[in-house]
């Protein structure tokens, strides 16, 4: 992890855009070759010495240029990832530094950054030295190891949702060429795919490949995610596939399974068996890097995902996805009772601050993403109670999180407290059938019923449900057995 860290900076938030991709790197020196970042210097070749002030996250990620003919702004287009917080303070802070760098066909690649005395305001100085000594410090650092992502945020690895606006002097470009230019990893037929799925946007309108990018033209892009670079191999591992065509297919996914390869888990993946799966029905894997994943749902959740087969269906579901169009239904088994049969919850979800595997509701909207969860009560035995939860959004455990919030952790949710008795009696008797519903069902009580969506080929409005999975048939066979005992006994 990086030495440093710098977040005592201003609860300010604005509206930020991000332009910038990190990457991993543990050289001990920066060179132009070996940059700390990239900036874009497609309309202006940037001066070997530069002066000026990084823009993130008060304006777009970039870079302000003070030249001798005025202010000019470059975005950030890569920046090494021990460094993206000390970019992040100086933005915040507004420290004048001074880049040394080197234009190359990529960008200007700055490999030094120094503090300078300007205006007499700067919170540093040309003489203590100190930005410099963090940055020898990051640079004498490993690079930050990647955070292993969350399995149950079903829009991650949805879509890449990019904004770029062209230059002032932009000359007419056809829009694959363009984006192909501005986006390194995306090739032009993933461009083009995305823009036949009517998922590139020019000036909020949907624009075809051909499209000339005129100046000022502001474009966005929703496409899926490029897969994450693990190596992969086939595995025959049984899948139970509901429903399946030629253009996608339905997998009803065991609790206990992993979606994607990841830190831990290379091996036994839904992934590994799907490359065995479409390896036998002859799909190349060429074709198969293209398609694949739509969404995906946690570990420990089991359900329905849906799978693409080609990479024009995975865009127009990736499409279906962002556009909240996609109909998923949950069932859960929930500590406490609700005084009402339904309801709407609203909050942000982001990343705990005090811990990074658990995620938190910013109530006050200050930090996370937008979040709205409906659910309504299917039965109540209580203690607990069965609920339907209907996403609106798909956010990293948006309804462990939810419904934690409110007071009413999963059943047997370790991460979010539901793993002990929150509700019922004290007696001996009640903590032993609790523990038994425990290894009943050793997980938390989620289960992904039903996908609905227009087929990307067909056009026609499909929906697929899953039947509760054995162990939460037995969980709830538990507690029918549990309520009726006591009224009995009640009798």
């Amino acid at each position: 992890m990086p030495v440093f860290d710098f977040n005592d900076i201003s609860d300010e938030r604005n509206h930020a855009e991000c332009t910038y991709t990190t990457f991993r790197s543990d050289a001990g020196e920066a060179t132009p070759e070996q940059p700390i970042l990239l900036l874009d210097n497609h309309s202006r070749q940037w001066k070997h010495h530069s002066i000026g002030v990084f823009t993130n996250p008060v304006k777009r990620s970039s870079f302000e240029f003070e030249e001798e003919d005025g202010k000019f702004s470059a975005d950030i287009l890569e920046i090494d990832a021990r460094f993206v917080s000390l970019l992040r303070w100086l933005g915040e802070n507004h420290i004048n530094v001074r880049l040394s760098g080197k234009n190359r066909e990529d960008g200007y690649a700055v490999y030094k950054i120094r503090e300078i005395a300007f205006g007499g305001g700067t919170k540093l100085s040309a003489e203590d030295g100190f930005l410099q000594f963090m940055i020898d410090r990051l640079l004498a650092s490993s690079a930050p190891e990647p955070e292993q992502e969350e399995e149950d945020e079903e829009e991650a690895g949805l879509y890449e949702h990019y904004a770029v606006t062209a230059d002032k002097g932009q000359t007419p470009m056809r829009l694959d060429k363009f984006l192909t230019v501005r986006m390194e990893h995306c090739s032009r037929n993933r461009i083009q795919a995305a823009a036949d799925s009517g998922n590139i946007l020019v000036n909020g309108k949907a624009a075809k490949s051909s499209y000339k990018v005129k100046p000022l033209d502001r474009i966005q892009i929703v496409m899926p995610y490029p897969r994450r670079e693990v190596e992969l191999r086939a595995e025959n591992i049984p899948l139970d596939i509901p429903y399946e065509d030629k253009w996608l297919l339905l997998v009803d996914k065991p609790a206990g399974m992993v979606v994607h390869p990841g830190v831990g888990n290379y091996d036994g993946t839904l992934v590994n068996a799907l490359m065995y799966h479409l390896n036998a029905q002859g799909i190349p894997a060429e074709e198969q890097n293209r398609a694949g994943l739509v969404h995906r749902i946690d570990k420990n959740t089991s359900g329905l995902l849906v799978i693409a087969k080609d990479e024009q269906t995975h865009a127009r579901l990736a499409k279906q996805f962002f556009d909240h169009t996609i109909q998923r239904r949950y069932v859960a088994l929930v500590w406490g009772n609700f005084e009402e049969d339904e309801g709407t919850i609203t909050g942000n979800i982001g990343r705990s601050p005090r811990e990074r595997q658990k995620m938190y509701v910013f109530a006050d909207g200050s930090d996370g993403k937008h979040a709205v969860t409906h659910w309504k009560v299917l039965k109540r035995y209580g203690y607990v109670t069965l609920v339907e939860c209907r996403l609106e959004t798909g956010r990293t455990h948006q309804i462990r999180v939810h419904m934690a919030w409110i007071g009413h952790p999963l059943f047997n949710d370790e991460r979010y407290g539901g793993d002990r008795i929150l509700k019922g009696t004290t007696f001996a008797k009640y903590r032993q059938f609790i523990d038994n519903c425990f290894t009943v069902m050793p997980r938390h009580a989620l289960h992904a019923r039903l996908l609905g969506f227009e087929h990307p080929a067909t056009h026609e409005n499909v929906l697929f449900e899953s039947p509760l999975p054995a162990d939460f048939q037995s969980l709830l066979a538990k507690w029918d057995a549990y309520c009726s005992a006591a009224e009995t006994a009640e009798q």
